[in-house]
């Protein structure tokens, strides 16, 4: 009686570390040789096809945003830091499942950062965020839905000095350290704003597992460049897209033109298809820039999600990784002009003429929003407006002299959005004839 008691313990007991070790961490590695690389999970090959994802999460809105993952065709997201939603993305990732990219976020010295940081001499600094990282991993490794740990985004970039950058990039070596001790079971990337960060990197952080990148219209040589600096270790594009702000012509206010919906699409579609995809070996894979952030200059720029609705991009990565095409397309603005762009006073009338089709002839509804070019990242917000004829509008110029970026948001009751914008300049009166 007591042997078959002790048998059915014992049979129980299995069955449980089994079950535990299914649920919980999953083993990714990066394994083969210099050109042949790829990430294994749990001993089977993991190409990543991955999006950025940086919106807040919660029982009411991340099933909808992960059954749009699912159906678009990627396996995983990668996020900029940790917060209060992680652990319910990282649960609800395993249910649809998505790998993730946990990021680990560090100070930046550049506009937007809430304070500088010295990686030189900012001792206390490396100490507190050393336990913070210690504690975040502790806390998130065991969750199968996690695929690496990604530390820092652009950090190198913000840095003038060489020492600081020096200073940075072995601070990050003290990090990948410290996470390999807590969680073997996991590969470390770091980001870069193009290859600005690998040098050093190459340098002074050996722990490194994976070179990263933020790269959009620099996919056509990223390839030359890690073949140029000499990286014994595979790349992953951690941000791919259109060309940005950066990157493009700018209008006679200064200010970048933003590139149309169809153009923004292509993008997305030939850098995978010619640069990313064709390179499979050399990188591990690509994260698009970005599935949905906030409503604000960044997000019409680069969201293939705008409020819920899909955009021309979002429709062109489905094709290129389904290999099928949506039932239902976005609108299209054929025309966009504006009777005044720049020398525009307070509280102007501005005509705006806008043309927009359907292709399936669905009911189109288009209504105009603005951002402050300086204060981008507080958002866009409804601007005034009147329709005056079947292509004709009139906008309400802002009361506050400045540079400012208009917006038509164009719907077709299908779930789907066109998001296209122009810069505008409103003066003083004093400033006009001068």
């Amino acid at each position: 009686m007591k042997k078959k008691s002790l048998l059915l313990l014992l049979s129980i007991c299995m069955t449980f570390f089994c079950a535990l070790e299914s649920i919980w961490a999953r083993q990714v590695k990066v394994v083969g040789s210099q050109g042949s690389w790829q990430l294994m999970v749990d001993g089977a090959p993991f190409y990543i096809k991955g999006v950025g994802f940086a919106k807040t999460v919660h029982a009411g809105n991340i099933d909808y945003y992960f059954n749009e993952m699912k159906k678009i065709g990627l396996n995983s997201f990668r996020t900029w830091g940790t917060g209060d939603d992680t652990s319910l993305m990282l649960e609800k990732a395993e249910e649809y499942g998505l790998m993730v990219d946990v990021g680990i976020w560090l100070l930046q010295n550049k506009k937007g950062e809430p304070k500088a940081v010295d990686y030189v001499k900012g001792e206390k600094y490396k100490r507190k965020t050393l336990r913070e990282i210690e504690e975040q991993v502790k806390k998130l490794k065991d969750y199968p839905s996690v695929l690496m740990w990604n530390v820092g985004n652009e950090v190198v970039m913000s840095l003038k000095t060489e020492e600081e950058k020096i200073a940075y990039a072995k601070f990050v070596e003290k990090i990948c350290k410290l996470i390999h001790k807590i969680d073997p079971s996991h590969p470390i990337t770091s980001t870069t704003a193009w290859s600005f960060a690998w040098p050093y990197f190459k340098k002074y952080t050996p722990s490194l597992d994976i070179y990263g990148t933020n790269i959009y219209g620099g996919v056509v040589v990223i390839k030359e460049e890690w073949e140029k600096i000499g990286i014994d270790k595979p790349y992953l594009i951690t941000e791919y897209g259109p060309h940005g702000e950066w990157e493009v012509s700018v209008d006679k206010n200064g200010q970048p033109i933003i590139p149309s919906e169809e153009s923004k699409a292509k993008a997305y579609f030939n850098g995978w298809k010619h640069y990313i995809e064709k390179n499979k070996g050399l990188n591990l894979g690509a994260y698009a820039f970005a599935f949905e952030g906030g409503e604000d200059f960044c997000g019409a720029w680069f969201n293939i999600f705008m409020l819920g609705k899909k955009r021309t991009s979002y429709w062109k990565i489905y094709e290129m990784l389904t290999g099928k095409k949506g039932k239902n397309k976005p609108p299209l603005v054929c025309k966009f002009e504006l009777s005044k762009f720049t020398d525009i006073y307070p509280g102007e009338n501005v005509n705006v003429y806008l043309e927009v089709k359907d292709p399936d002839k669905d009911k189109l509804n288009c209504v105009f929003k603005m951002c402050n070019r300086k204060l981008w990242d507080e958002g866009i917000y409804p601007v005034i407006f009147e329709k005056k004829k079947k292509k004709e509008f009139v906008i309400t110029a802002p009361d506050k002299p400045g540079i400012y970026f208009l917006y038509v948001y164009v719907t077709d009751g299908k779930g789907n959005i066109a998001v296209e914008g122009k810069s505008i300049k409103i003066i003083e009166k004093k400033e006009k004839g001068k």
